[in-house]
């Protein structure tokens, strides 16, 4: 259908009704898109022309880096059947740890809408979480090989519930390993200050 050469397909950050979207591109400056809902957060933006919409993917917008989670060109099966889902990634190489690696192997599945935080700040290497938007309709679990250096391993990506996800724990923000140590060194003086006074007070009883 060319009427979709004029669309973007989007994944708003939370619910939003039509009319508010709508209301969003005409406070940044385009009034003339139309918006469809499909189902969920996915919505449809409707373009005058091809290169209206373009220009507009092509440019880095920070209102709408921060109310979409994924806005790009529409693809044959948007609509149709998109879900949302968690993969666990294990063995993923440590020389391959960043985020273009997940990014590209997201779109075997779909589209990438988040990495884990404990991932992104490399809580623990054993394994690796992102959510994912896709039209598989089973659940996913897949083997691969990636080359390092001539050396193939297999990286094993399943599909697991979120609640998994938002049980793991997250390393302290912004504290340098200097302040580490200073934390270490302070539990040890309050470990080594109550020894003191449990002899003082065992010695004023005797």
């Amino acid at each position: 259908m060319k009427w979709l050469d004029c669309c973007a397909f989007g994944i708003l950050t939370c619910p939003l009704e039509r009319q508010e979207v709508h209301d969003l591109f005409t406070s940044n400056g385009m009034p003339n898109v139309a918006v469809s809902e499909i189902e969920g957060e996915t919505v449809l933006i409707h373009f005058h022309k091809p290169n209206d919409k373009q220009a507009f993917l092509s440019a880095i917008l920070e209102w709408v880096e921060d109310h979409f989670q994924v806005l790009r060109e529409w693809k044959q099966g948007d609509g149709a059947y998109n879900r949302k889902c968690w993969i666990q990634l294990k063995g993923v190489p440590l020389q391959t740890w960043c985020r273009k690696f997940f990014l590209s192997l997201s779109r075997r599945f779909g589209d990438l809408i988040k990495i884990a935080e404990a991932t992104e700040q490399k809580v623990n290497m054993e394994y690796a979480f992102m959510e994912l938007l896709t039209t598989a309709k089973s659940p996913i679990s897949w083997e691969f090989n990636v080359d390092v250096k001539g050396q193939k391993q297999i990286v094993k990506c399943t599909e697991i519930h979120e609640s998994y996800v938002q049980k793991i724990p997250i390393v302290v923000q912004n504290r340098s390993f200097k302040d580490l140590i200073s934390l270490d060194s302070s539990s040890q003086t309050c470990s080594k200050k109550t020894d003191e006074e449990k002899a003082s007070a065992l010695s004023r009883r005797n």
